[in-house]
């Protein structure tokens, strides 16, 4: 999808949000999730705090938190219970390379925000998972 004419960036309750200009049906890719690609290690060394961070199953971290190099996806929300889109791990044939694709998991109307579920390791660092902030955050 391209911004601009699939997708835009909008601000929002949350900050800011990705949202369809058009309808987006289910099954469609919105994109690559890319961002710098890190071992483990280097990303608990590094600055981020993990707002834009991926994990993967080859041990590597996408960290998008730099807007200037990562890719639009960066800014779709969480949502467990309106998650309309989901993020899959791609198999590339080079292990250097790694990526993550966010895919339209149920038909989303024009105008609607695109939300995934972050899943509960990217809240558990954050929030205690018996906290009323938590309960609030899974309720989204």
């Amino acid at each position: 999808m391209r911004l601009g004419s699939d997708v835009e960036v909008r601000p929002n309750d949350k900050g800011q949000g990705l949202y369809a200009l058009r309808p987006l049906e289910c099954g469609e890719c919105v994109g690559l999730y890319w961002g710098q690609l890190l071992t483990e290690e280097d990303y608990q060394k590094s600055d981020s705090d993990g707002t834009y961070a991926m994990g993967l199953a080859n041990g590597k971290v996408i960290d998008g938190a730099d807007p200037r190099t990562s890719s639009f996806l960066r800014y779709i929300n969480h949502s467990k219970l309106r998650a309309n889109c989901a993020a899959n791990e791609e198999e590339l044939p080079i292990e250097a390379l790694a990526a993550v694709s966010i895919n339209v998991a149920k038909d989303i109307p024009k105008g609607a925000e695109l939300l995934f579920d972050y899943g509960d390791a990217y809240w558990d660092d954050r929030y205690p998972k018996w906290s009323p902030t938590r309960w609030m955050i899974d309720l989204l």
